[in-house]
């Protein structure tokens, strides 16, 4: 019987900024659900990654797979139909719409290719069962009736991830989403996100390495845009190579 690809597969990823490669050579498999962190140093290459994984950003050699596909050369918005979903350090939501319209018009894009889905939403059983299943998903369907912008900094990053579902995104690939919350706030994240990883991929990019360690299944180190390591959470805890460039107190972290 044969195995199922990847989720996400990388090889021999890189890119350069100048003189500086932010990711050299990166080979690294993602397997099919569950949380898989990227945890490294400042300027380790981490959302750089996360850039050349979702499309943001054009490789300058290597090869990226999504679910088997090779996806190297397709744009951002290919990428998301083909069930890749991107948020970003600062949330990216609607506040001037309803939270159910947020997520309807998300679910849209994510099913009509051309002009038509920039129209308003449209009324459909299809789109609005993907909305609604989406808030429940991530505890916000009681809020579904005010303006995103009115919500608090953690609800705004719960309704991005009901965006990235509602869109149909089977591979998610997060960018420091406990950032900027409060201890309550990123604890409810940090579940949320945990559950998610029960029935989809998550490609977690974390400053918050105690979170990290308590949900993600598997965590790759990144050190000056290569892998270090990638392992189960406490052999990488316990890695002495991660220690000396990384864990020890007193270095950088991001």
């Amino acid at each position: 019987m044969l195995s199922a690809p990847p989720a996400l597969e990388m090889r021999d990823l890189s890119r350069s900024f100048g003189a500086i490669a932010a990711v050299n050579a990166v080979d690294l498999a993602i397997t099919a659900g569950g949380v898989h962190a990227v945890i490294g140093p400042n300027g380790a290459g981490k959302t750089t990654l996360l850039d050349l994984l979702s499309g943001e950003l054009r490789c300058d050699a290597g090869r990226v797979h999504l679910q088997g596909r090779d996806v190297t050369r397709l744009p951002p918005d290919r990428r998301a139909r083909l069930g890749l979903g991107r948020s970003f350090q600062r949330a990216g939501v609607f506040p001037d719409l309803e939270v159910a319209e947020g997520c309807r018009l998300a679910a849209q894009a994510g099913r009509i290719r051309g002009w038509r889905r920039f129209n308003p939403v449209l009324r459909d059983a299809t789109i609005d069962r993907a909305a609604g299943e989406a808030l429940t998903a991530v505890g916000l369907a009681g809020r579904a009736g005010v303006p995103a912008g009115s919500l608090s900094f953690g609800e705004q990053r719960q309704l991005e991830l009901a965006m990235l579902l509602a869109g149909g995104a089977e591979v998610l690939l997060l960018d420091e989403p406990l950032a900027g919350m409060g201890a309550a706030e990123s604890r409810r994240m940090a579940a949320l996100i945990q559950g998610l990883g029960r029935t989809r991929t998550i490609v977690l990019v974390e400053h918050d390495v105690d979170a990290v360690f308590a949900i993600a299944d598997t965590v790759t180190v990144l050190v000056a845009g290569r892998v270090l390591e990638t392992g189960l959470p406490d052999a990488i805890r316990e890695s002495e190579a991660v220690q000396e460039a990384y864990l020890t107190p007193g270095r950088a972290r991001g």
